[in-house]
């Protein structure tokens, strides 16, 4: 493939490799030149790199972040990275969040079904006293873990302290609660704040990502960009619908909710 003059050399540079390698990507956990890329699926990958190294839209975003760390940037324990891969990065964690292509409704359903079934859970051990007893020390006993005497310590006090049946009526009330966050817009996590939206439901993975990066954005520009944004949000999820305008439009209403406040 021809990449543009404009396209940084360091992700054409990745887009071959993986090209000769056939797109295989590491698992998760699994040793890799970029980890990443560990359990990203290689098609979508290689259709996502494409875009962004040869659509139009794609070559003020990549000047702009090139002029604002010329010389790559600091990124911590590392050292320098170059911009490019670390902006490519964030795209690659905010489509990784399985939040992405939720609604709001959806995840409302998803978590009362997470409480429903931890409740069947929690009562089917408790009727089974054995298992109810052994269980969480087993976890850790039968695996890895059981060679780190810490571990199996702890296992085994928490398995005396509080037991399965606890811990699973705990994680139902939880799930509960963060779906009654969710129906009133009532956020004391950050996190949630992903499902807010008053747009179209087949809008809300450009929501998220709008949002999610224009937190990126505005950490590094001092501004959120809207143009470079929707050009960016245009390219990765493919949406030639999305504009300033939209960008703006999504921002504005985040600002306005409880969940951008709390």
């Amino acid at each position: 493939m021809k990449f543009p003059e404009w396209a940084p050399k360091e992700l054409c540079e990745l887009y071959l490799k993986y090209e000769k390698d056939g797109w295989h990507m590491p698992e998760e956990g699994e040793d890799g030149d970029y980890e990443g890329l560990a359990g990203v699926d290689g098609g979508e990958l290689k259709e996502l790199l494409e875009r962004m190294l040869t659509d139009e839209d794609m070559e003020p975003v990549w000047r702009a972040w090139s002029d604002l760390y010329p010389e790559g940037m600091d990124s911590g324990m590392e050292g320098t990275v170059l911009s490019s891969l670390f902006l490519f990065d964030c795209v690659l964690q905010v489509l990784m969040n399985p939040h992405s292509l939720v609604t709001r409704k959806e995840e409302i359903q998803k978590l009362e079904e997470i409480a429903k079934l931890a409740k069947r859970l929690s009562l089917a051990i408790k009727q089974d006293s054995m298992f109810s007893v052994t269980c969480l020390f087993g976890l850790f006993v039968r695996d890895k873990m059981s060679k780190i005497k810490t571990m199996t310590k702890i296992a085994e006090e928490l398995n005396a302290a509080l037991g399965p049946d606890y811990i699973l009526k705990r994680m139902a009330k939880e799930a509960l609660f963060y779906a009654e966050a969710i129906k009133k817009n009532d956020f004391e996590d950050d996190h949630l704040y992903r499902y807010v939206s008053r747009q179209r439901a087949d809008k809300a993975p450009a929501n998220h990502f709008i949002r999610a990066m224009s937190e990126v954005f505005e950490r590094h520009f001092d501004s959120t960009r809207p143009r470079l944004l929707a050009r960016l949000t245009r390219v990765v999820l493919d949406d030639p619908g999305i504009d300033e305008t939209f960008v703006k439009t999504s921002l504005q209403e985040w600002r306005k909710s409880k969940a951008y406040q709390s």
